[in-house]
């Protein structure tokens, strides 16, 4: 206590270097803050990985399962994975459908104390191993991680990019143009783009005017095309009390042939048979296997995870690398969705939420105190503490996320309740007739021991989870590390700034209405 009234006492005698620290940290954290990345919320390893692996569309159940076999062998030769769970394609009455191209891998690992890798480590050692297998393109992801993304923007990986515009010619030229801009970005991985193309099909162009000069009406050329491709349901073959639908079309094998369906014959109006290739170009082509609308939008999707830097730093640069490289035609617009979109929602709701909780404050302490001074003055805590959690974070190497924002809430509020401490004692020492300066001393000399041990009890309190290394401390390590720092900020405020500048602002102007104490 000597020690706190002789610092105290020589910050009177220069309220100039009090001030002058109070912006340097001020200072700093709006430092830190610029440079500090942000996400949505903290990496957290599960202690399993999932793999999404995709072929080309045309792939068969058969190869789909021969490849999916081999990744199977690639990641149980990894002495971190101690299980490796496939599904290969979806049933079609399952909440996910898939179609046969597409595998995925449950991988459940070991303790993290037992691995001599951890998930970033480990995922990029898989993804050298599978870039040796040709025609795959592969995502890696965590299981809770997935259904957060799955649920909040339907779609896998940390970032989605999606493209929207009208024409799908348009689409995917500028798709691969996003695409190569984003391959040249640090920290991308698992980058693609999802399929929506490559399905064979047999394409057939009517010929109109063959067609009238036939009397062929196009109704029937459709027809005849839809019961050879397609089937068409005939009659239905009684079996006891089993029914047994039969179905017409051409076998599997004249299906493919595009000479049998040109010889397909069609009826004419003039009693004869004409083939089909007399009223039509038939060849083969490629289609989108599936049109994806969004907001009545065609779009098309790149997926990607980000590894070594935070997402919000590295969709800032992408964002401005796309609207630099990639010229869109007019009706072509792009946005990020994934783990970003969700970070920018939460954030803007915390944020507003602070700004709720300060005027709330403000509300309440000059409700208590009868001084709009003296409300400012404590609230003036907020951002010395802001600044101070800033910085810790900056120095932890963690980033703004979530927990890191629910963390400076909780922070202000106490911060603020010993503030209100201090000043009502200051202002009950002036009422009982002590000169300001006493008074502003006694006051804080009084309280000092038991706002300096709420404090530290606090900081000590938090400090083994800021320290932690178990599984899940990912989570609150980032609020561990804002309270530490925040309240580190808030001794140096509430026992040196606080009382000087009270002092100061009390001198400043004379107002009954501001200075209710000495009125009394």
């Amino acid at each position: 206590t000597r020690m706190y009234e002789a610092v105290l006492g020589a910050s009177f005698r220069h309220k100039a270097l009090v001030l002058l620290l109070a912006l340097g940290v001020l200072v700093a954290g709006g430092f830190c803050y610029e440079r500090m990345g942000s996400e949505f919320v903290p990496f957290l390893d599960e202690g399993s990985i999932i793999a999404s692996s995709v072929m080309l569309p045309e792939t068969s159940l058969e190869e789909s399962v021969r490849i999916g076999k081999k990744v199977e062998e690639i990641f149980r030769s990894f002495p971190e994975v101690i299980s490796v769970c496939r599904t290969t394609g979806m049933a079609e009455e399952s909440e996910d459908v898939h179609p046969v191209n597409h595998s995925h891998y449950l991988m459940r690992l070991r303790p993290r104390e037992e691995r001599a890798r951890g998930y970033v480590e480990l995922t990029q050692a898989m993804r050298e191993e599978l870039d040796k297998i040709p025609g795959i393109v592969y995502i890696f992801e965590q299981p809770i991680a997935n259904k957060m993304a799955e649920m909040l923007t339907g779609t896998e990986g940390q970032i989605s990019v999606k493209l929207f515009g009208p024409d799908l010619q348009v689409l995917n030229e500028k798709i691969r143009e996003i695409h190569d801009c984003l391959a040249h970005i640090e920290g991308v991985a698992d980058l693609q783009i999802e399929q929506t193309t490559g399905i064979p099909q047999v394409l057939i162009r009517l010929d109109r005017q063959a067609l009238a000069r036939y009397g062929v009406p196009v109704g029937d050329v459709a027809d005849l095309i839809e019961t050879a491709l397609n089937g068409v349901e005939v009659t239905d073959v009684w079996e006891a009390e089993r029914t047994t639908a039969i179905l017409l079309r051409l076998p599997e094998k004249y299906r493919q042939d595009i000479q049998a369906i040109e010889n397909l014959l069609i009826d004419t109006a003039f009693g004869s048979h004409v083939p089909l290739a007399e009223v039509a170009r038939i060849e083969r082509g490629e289609g989108p296997q599936t049109i994806f609308r969004e907001n009545l939008h065609r779009r098309k999707i790149i997926l990607c995870n980000v590894v070594g830097r935070d997402i919000g730093s590295f969709v800032k640069e992408a964002q401005a690398k796309i609207a630099r490289e990639v010229s869109l035609p007019p009706g072509y617009f792009f946005t990020f969705g994934g783990q970003f979109e969700s970070q920018e929602r939460t954030m803007r709701q915390l944020m507003w939420m602070m700004l709720v909780v300060a005027l709330s404050v403000l509300v309440v302490l000059f409700g208590s105190l009868g001084s709009l001074r003296q409300s400012l003055l404590l609230l003036l805590n907020i951002p010395v503490t802001f600044a101070g959690g800033t910085v810790a974070l900056y120095l932890a190497g963690q980033t703004l996320n979530a927990s890191s924002v629910i963390g400076f809430i909780a922070l202000f509020g106490i911060a603020l309740q010993n503030g209100v401490v201090l000043v009502g004692k200051i202002n009950d020492l002036r009422k009982a007739g002590l000169p300001l300066h006493e008074a502003v001393m006694q006051g804080a000399v009084t309280r000092f021991r038991p706002i300096l041990m709420t404090e530290l009890i606090l900081v000590l309190g938090v400090l083994p989870l800021a320290l932690g290394t178990s599984s899940g401390s990912e989570i609150h390590r980032p609020l561990a590390v804002v309270y530490v720092g925040g309240f580190i900020a808030a001794i140096f405020f509430e026992q040196i700034g606080l009382p000087v500048f009270y002092e100061m602002a009390s001198r400043w102007k004379e107002d009954r209405f501001l200075e209710p104490a000495r009125a009394a």
